[in-house]
């Protein structure tokens, strides 16, 4: 497998150094991730719990809205922390798929775009609850529905859970819901293909727990490229100029999350 070193930026370390796998864009579905545990099994009777702290920004943008999550310079309780935390369990030492639970923290919405956000540009964002996402390892995702019920009607009458939503408000409501969907689109006819909107890499660190190959623990980054998202603004919403129209299917998401299993390796393997 073809290595390079790169800085560690990750949250989930804190080494000086540490070594990663070049993400596999377009990975075919012989790839896999696979996952152990030293000296023990990991089966659907003994799953193992993965977890990740992200403190890289998550860029979301819904039509003329944009929602960052990063640690901003304004208000004082956004400068630092994560951005994501993801959590998930697996089942198996070798699979096809992962579902991760993701939460994300420190956002806003960017009322006029800026690299350093000021007082009056940047505006809470709550984010409510997780969002669910099936990878598969040929580098699609499926978004899945929040199991509370919650159902919005989309193009064509077509009526599609909740998967999560974005919250703003300074004088008037602005809130963006993500319905349950498959990104790209195209993997639900062409599952076998292979696709871009997320890839995979390994990061190895240092530690001193027995039973690990050459003392490093393995950790999988997925890097996020969703394009072609649909989305909705809530009808109480009201987000002024930036709301161009009450549904949308140019939804964009970029970002990377960390996962690992603490006690164990995590990782992705190209055929």
């Amino acid at each position: 497998m073809r290595h390079i070193k790169m800085a560690c930026g990750l949250a989930a370390t804190a080494c000086a150094v540490c070594v990663a796998a070049v993400p596999a864009l377009g990975a075919s579905v012989e790839s896999n991730f696979i996952a152990n545990i030293p000296h023990k099994a990991i089966t659907p009777a003994k799953t193992a719990r993965t977890s990740g702290k992200t403190e890289e920004a998550q860029t979301f943008k819904f039509g003329n809205v944009t929602i960052i999550c990063q640690q901003f310079n304004f208000p004082e309780k956004y400068q630092t922390g994560n951005t994501a935390l993801t959590t998930g369990k697996v089942e198996e030492e070798s699979f096809k798929t992962i579902e991760v639970g993701i939460h994300f923290e420190k956002c806003g919405r960017i009322v006029t775009p800026n690299p350093e956000p000021s007082r009056d540009q940047f505006v809470a964002a709550n984010f409510k609850g997780k969002i669910t996402i099936i990878y598969h390892v040929n580098g699609f995702g499926e978004i899945l529905g929040n199991g509370e019920g919650e159902e919005e009607e989309f193009a064509k009458a077509t009526v599609k859970e909740t998967a999560a939503s974005f919250v703003s408000a300074t004088q008037k409501l602005c809130k963006v819901i993500i319905p349950e969907q498959t990104v790209p689109l195209k993997a639900i006819k062409h599952p076998e293909e292979e696709f871009s909107a997320a890839s995979f890499s390994n990061v190895f660190t240092p530690t001193a727990r027995k039973g690990f190959v050459n003392n490093e623990k393995e950790s999988l980054v997925i890097t996020n490229n969703f394009k072609s998202l649909e989305y909705k603004f809530a009808e109480e919403t009201q987000c002024g100029e930036d709301e161009s129209k009450a549904i949308g299917t140019t939804g964009v998401y970029k970002g990377t999350l960390n996962l690992e299993i603490p006690s164990g390796n995590l990782g992705f393997e190209e055929a």
